[in-house]
C-alpha cells in the first residue's frame, strides 16, 4: 500500500469534512483556502499525488467532481464514539 504523508491525510480529510458539511466536493480553490495554502498550485500539487497513489479522482476541466475513492483507513480510531463524523456516516464517503 501507497504511504501517505501527514499532509496527504489532511487533504483527504479536509475534502470528506466538505462534502459532509456542503453535499458537493469543493473547487481546487476553496480546498486551498481550507488546507491554509497560498497557491492552488500547491494544492493541486497534493492532489496529483493522491490521484497516483488512487486516494482521489476528479475529471478533468469540470468543476466539483473530485472524489474519494478509498482513504477509510485514515478515521480507524480517530473519532470518538458518537462524534459527529461517525453520525454523519464517514465510511459513506468512500462507497463512491
Amino acid at each position: 500500500m501507497n504511504e501517505l504523508t501527514n499532509k496527504q491525510r489532511n487533504v483527504i480529510v479536509k475534502i470528506n469534512e466538505y462534502v459532509i458539511k456542503n453535499k458537493y466536493a469543493p473547487t481546487t480553490r476553496e480546498l486551498a483556502d481550507l488546507l491554509n495554502h497560498k497557491s492552488t498550485s500547491t494544492t493541486h500539487g497534493h492532489l496529483v499525488k493522491l490521484r497516483k497513489k488512487g486516494y482521489v479522482d476528479w475529471v478533468e476541466s469540470k468543476p466539483r467532481t473530485l472524489r474519494v475513492l478509498r482513504g477509510e483507513e485514515i478515521y480507524e480510531g480517530t473519532f470518538a464514539k458518537g462524534s459527529s463524523v461517525e453520525r454523519k456516516g464517514a465510511n459513506r464517503l468512500f462507497d463512491r
